[in-house]
């Protein structure tokens, strides 16, 4: 078996390989990320863990696992795979580490393998889904299934891509849980015969060949690309701590792919859309919340923070302000050039966007649709014109469960009807979303 635990004698992979910052690039004309040419984008364990919750709960635990195991497999065997052709490293234990370091520089936690070509086990501490999973429900809620789906997926990814295996030469099942109350994560890989070849997938340059509206009309357009150039060059500054993860704002972030987001969310929405039409509702509000609760405690915690104060000063609460300085936490998450169109305080938001990492996605790998796929993208204009309009600013209130069920289980404050009017998915040149209060 090879094992990173196990390389005693300290082999390390050329420094200037290492620098996986150099392997990043983030564009502004569009605000999207890239890393070794794939898209990723930062988010946080809220909306993961909402995203991963839906899809289960649509599908069924165990029918929802497997597609988000196979999108997490897909998905990174894709970015290993160019990861070590940028790096150039050779050998599987040089390739291992790589994929364990990879990891954990992006948040994931830490992963140990112990696996060869014909399988083994790989354990992982602190994994982002199990473990923000038990801070944030463990003291409440029990779990009989697995939650780190997505960290099974990179594990059987990283052990074909160390020995030169095709896609799916191994299947990976998760056997240990720190969500189940296990003290660590740990998956069970085997060898099997792939079922199916590689899909092609979009690099962030085709991806961008959706976009058809590159320069959209946005209020203090110059502002808020400042400030979004400002945050990324502080969001890329962060490092993992010796846990494996990013915290911040209240929140545990990740860079992640954003071919993982987009399959689990479309591959479910129209597998149950297929099976139950008359749920099309349903599933489109479900996932427009993972969005909202994003929205709310991140881009919440984020314009309340020191570290905000101290890069662009207090806003005091001004909702044009929030809004401006939302979209500026957009763009520099790598959720794509959006901006303000149009504002009458309380009363309506319109928001429009060249494209979100969503709709650039949909539009060129789905047929056209009759209406907006912006799921995220939805539940981000919602989230912030609440975040405008009713959180008392001035108290510095502490963005937890407790001030999201105050806010809205209230009519009166939760009484603004999202809609997206325009999108790439839609044959539309930009997409837009409006907000108004009913």
């Amino acid at each position: 078996m090879v094992g990173t635990d196990l390389l005693c004698f300290e082999r390390t992979l050329r420094e200037e390989n290492m620098s996986f910052k150099s392997l990043i690039r983030y564009r502004p004309e569009s605000n999207f990320y890239s890393f070794a040419g794939i898209p990723v984008l930062y988010h946080c364990h809220h909306f993961n863990l909402f995203l991963d919750q839906t899809i289960q709960d649509a599908l069924g635990i165990e029918e929802g696992i497997l597609l988000q195991k196979r999108a997490a497999h897909i998905a990174s065997y894709r970015f290993l795979s160019k990861v070590v052709e940028e790096v150039g490293v050779q050998t599987p234990i040089e390739r291992l580490q790589l994929a364990s370091k990879l990891f954990s520089y992006m948040g994931h936690g830490k992963l140990h393998f112990q696996a060869n070509q014909d399988g083994g086990v790989v354990r992982g501490d602190f994994l982002h889904y199990g473990y923000t999973w038990k801070e944030k429900y463990g003291q409440v809620v029990s779990r009989s299934e697995p939650t780190d789906a997505f960290g099974g997926g990179f594990a059987a990814a990283a052990v074909e891509v160390a020995f030169g295996l095709p896609y799916d030469s191994l299947s990976v099942e998760e056997t240990s849980c720190v969500a189940q109350g296990q003290g660590s994560c740990e998956f069970q890989l085997q060898r099997q015969v792939p079922r199916e070849a590689l899909p092609p997938m979009l690099t962030v340059e085709e991806s961008e060949r959706a976009i058809q509206t590159p320069h959209i009309e946005s209020e203090d357009e110059g502002r808020v690309q400042s400030m979004a150039l400002k945050l990324k060059d502080f969001f890329l500054s962060l490092e993992s701590d010796e846990r494996g993860l990013l915290q911040g704002f209240g929140v545990f972030v990740v860079m992640h792919l954003a071919e993982y987001y987009n399959r689990i969310s479309y591959e479910g929405f129209y597998k149950i859309v297929d099976e139950k039409p008359f749920v099309i509702d349903m599933m489109t509000e479900l996932l427009r919340e993972s969005g909202h609760v994003c929205g709310f405690h991140t881009f919440g915690g984020i314009l309340l923070s020191p570290e905000w104060e101290g890069l662009f000063g207090s806003h005091h609460g001004d909702p044009k302000e929030i809004l401006l300085g939302g979209l500026a936490i957009a763009r520099a998450l790598g959720i794509g050039h959006c901006g303000l169109s149009s504002w009458d305080e309380g009363k309506k938001m319109v928001m429009q966007a060249s494209g979100s990492y969503e709709s650039v996605f949909h539009a060129q790998v789905y047929p056209q649709t009759s209406g907006g796929m912006c799921f995220f993208y939805q539940g981000l204009a919602g989230a912030l014109v609440h975040l405008s309009c009713s959180v008392p600013w001035k108290d510095e209130p502490k963005f937890d469960q407790k001030l999201y069920y105050s806010l809205f289980q209230d009519p009166k404050r939760n009484g603004w009807k999202v809609k997206e009017t325009r999108c790439l998915s839609h044959g539309d040149k930009f997409c837009e979303i409006s907000a108004v209060r009913e």
